[in-house]
């Protein structure tokens, strides 16, 4: 994993899974912070830190870490390893062809800003990943877990992965328990999107589909579960965020550690992203009995279903999100019937129940594939 955080915030069902079929789990990430590195050991992990950025691509900084990584898998001779995020995939992989590792599970999640964005500094940059992502993927010790339908389609036409060593598994899954359907909020009607501030994920075109009904005397409220990454070449700037937070309506809350809070002073949830591997914020937010809106990209449309459970909007279309807010916004029954279906979804295969009994299958069945 690429950070602490973002194992607790989106692994841990499945490690957890795993740890209960037997496996012992370790972690090699890098710490931000002891107290979350306590919380994961606190759960029966062990830790490796491993001192990287997400955003360096120092070429001499890159062997060094594989070569760290390296070292830790010849000392702890694990059966299997699982790489999350395009990264630890390459990195994680050169390091296990280097040690040994015989069985090697990699998982991108979402294909993130490389692969999304069309400016030069990312064009660049798939030149570079591209080859080395063939490389990491189509080793016969590898299997491959993708998170949507369409992201699959477009790995196999481009020949970075293999349908016979591939398989979808929905996300990460979603802690049922931690979710009741909860009751409308009073007060005005209030859209919530719980995300890192990034331009990819849509939050100026929100902000101004927000604006324009405020404009219009349609008093729509809307918060902002999250931080800018400055890692992320896409993160907002202070200055953007500061205007942002300035707007009527508008309210920055910056992270969030208690999310069935954000959806409980909620009447919609709402994910404006340019693409997704199967966004967890939208999973909560059904978990939570919310209607959706979410942009008809990959990974949004898997969760949020036109006229089902939410409304799809095009990519980077204010006038459109600005449309289905105010529709969802006009028509509580509608709000309450598509709540219902978004809750119902959750509990068939992307209950943290159901993927980790899957992640277990792949694990086991590795075990005897792979000598």
């Amino acid at each position: 994993m690429a950070e602490d955080f973002g194992f607790l915030s989106h692994r841990l069902p499945m490690a957890l899974a795993a740890k209960a079929a037997g496996f012992d789990v370790g972690i090699i990430t890098r710490v931000n912070d002891q107290q979350t590195r306590a919380q994961i050991e606190s759960k029966g992990f062990k830790v490796f830190p491993i001192n990287w950025q997400r955003s360096s691509i120092n070429p001499i900084a890159a062997l060094t870490q594989i070569s760290e990584i390296a070292k830790i898998f010849r000392r702890e001779r694990p059966d299997i390893i699982h790489n999350v995020a395009l990264k630890p995939i390459i990195w994680g992989t050169l390091a296990a062809l280097q040690s040994g590792v015989q069985r090697i599970v990699n998982a991108p999640v979402g294909l993130g800003y490389i692969f999304t964005s069309d400016d030069m500094m990312a064009r660049a940059l798939r030149l570079i990943v591209a080859p080395m992502l063939r490389v990491a993927m189509r080793n016969h010790r590898v299997r491959v877990i993708i998170q949507n339908g369409d992201d699959w389609q477009s790995l196999a036409r481009d020949g970075i992965i293999q349908h016979d060593r591939s398989m979808i598994i929905r996300g990460s899954g979603v802690e049922l328990e931690k979710y009741n359907v909860m009751p409308e909020p009073d007060g005005p009607i209030t859209i919530g999107v719980a995300a890192r501030m990034l331009h990819d994920k849509g939050i100026l075109p929100l902000v101004e589909a927000q604006q324009k009904l405020q404009n219009a005397g349609m008093d729509v409220r809307l918060l902002l579960a999250g931080t800018p990454d400055p890692e992320n070449r896409a993160t907002l700037t202070a200055d953007e965020m500061a205007k942002i937070s300035a707007l009527p309506g508008v309210t920055a809350l910056g992270h969030v550690t208690d999310i069935p809070s954000l959806w409980a002073r909620c009447h919609i949830a709402v994910l404006p992203s340019r693409r997704e591997g199967l966004p967890k914020a939208l999973l909560e937010a059904a978990a939570a009995g919310r209607p959706l809106i979410a942009t008809d990209v990959p990974g949004c449309r898997e969760i949020c279903h036109d006229s089902v459970n939410g409304i799809l909007v095009p990519m980077d279309d204010a006038a459109a999100m600005a449309a289905a807010i105010k529709k969802l916004a006009e028509d509580e029954n509608l709000r309450k019937k598509y709540g219902a279906a978004s809750r119902a979804m959750v509990e068939t295969d992307v209950s943290a129940a159901a993927v980790g009994a899957k992640l277990v299958g792949l694990y086991r069945q590795m075990m005897t594939e792979i000598q």
